[in-house]
């Protein structure tokens, strides 16, 4: 079990829910609705699987097994088409209430690096997503999505680290503000064949990546863009295309952890600038 003395460990938990959704709308005309929405969630809770530490105290820490997540939604919004379907415009609020949601945290005291999974007793989150379709001729299509995200763990002490008090911080790997705008064009060319090329501009904005909102465990904001570049033929059965990914190659990581006791940082980076190609059949 990766500790220098084996030893045998045998516990079991078993859990149960009943979950629900209840929803209304109201259609203002034919092109325009509200809506609203109130639902459950549930993530089943269970056992770490990972590296033991040596240490038996810590052992113990890690063979707790973690509650299950339970949260309540709350979603309002609107969706709409305009000027002849030209325009689309969709607007959502929403607000989650998070008991025992799962997150993993660093032990301390570690004879090695070792992430456990344990419950954040209260969190939340709420915000807003906005997205604009604009049509404005044939074969063109303009698009903006915005999000808005505001998180906080109103009370965590994990049972991995009872030490540990992270009641007041953000959530990890949660942007407060996202966007993405794309552009795509589609011209056909006859006998059932088309060009198309696309473009698409991604940003977001500084995230944690641990509970503790550690300094160092941060990625600063940034934009990511993409390219595309297709042909269809075989009255669109067959397409031919081309893409590049991260275009100005952006240096940036998807998952960072200042392991300060251990001596030393690590991470993940994202994705460099990448070329690829594709050949699409549809049946």
């Amino acid at each position: 079990y990766g500790a220098p003395n084996p030893f045998t460990f045998d516990d079991k938990v078993s859990f149960k829910n009943f979950s629900w959704r209840l929803g209304a709308n109201y259609k203002i005309d034919a092109r325009k609705m509200l809506y609203a929405t109130i639902s459950t969630g549930f993530k089943a809770g269970g056992y770490n699987g990972s590296f033991l530490d040596a240490d038996p105290t810590i052992r113990l820490q890690q063979l707790r097994p973690f509650k299950p997540e339970k949260v309540t939604s709350y979603e309002l919004g609107l969706k709409s088409e305009l000027l002849d379907r030209a325009v689309t415009f969709n607007l959502a609020l929403f607000y989650n209430d998070y008991r025992n949601q799962q997150l993993s945290v660093l032990v301390p005291g570690s004879s090695i690096a070792i992430f456990t999974l344990t419950n954040a007793q209260k969190a939340r989150t709420y915000g807003t997503d906005v997205e604009l379709t604009i049509r404005p001729v044939h074969g063109l299509s303009l698009t903006g999505n915005f999000g808005y995200l505001n998180t906080k763990m109103t009370k965590f002490v994990p049972d991995a680290d009872p030490s540990s008090d992270y009641s007041g911080n953000r959530l990890s790997m949660a942007p407060k503000y996202s966007a993405t705008l794309a552009a795509s064009y589609r011209h056909d060319v006859g006998d059932g064949s088309s060009v198309g090329i696309s473009f698409d501009s991604n940003y977001r904005s500084k995230v944690f990546f641990q509970p503790s909102n550690n300094p160092y465990d941060v990625q600063e904001a940034y934009w990511l863009h993409n390219a595309r570049i297709s042909y269809e033929f075989g009255d669109g059965r067959y397409e031919i295309a081309g893409f590049v990914r991260n275009l100005a190659d952006k240096k940036y990581t998807v998952w960072r952890s200042a392991l300060f006791d251990l001596g030393f940082m690590t991470g993940i980076v994202g994705p460099p600038r990448t070329f690829g190609g594709e050949f699409n059949v549809k049946f």
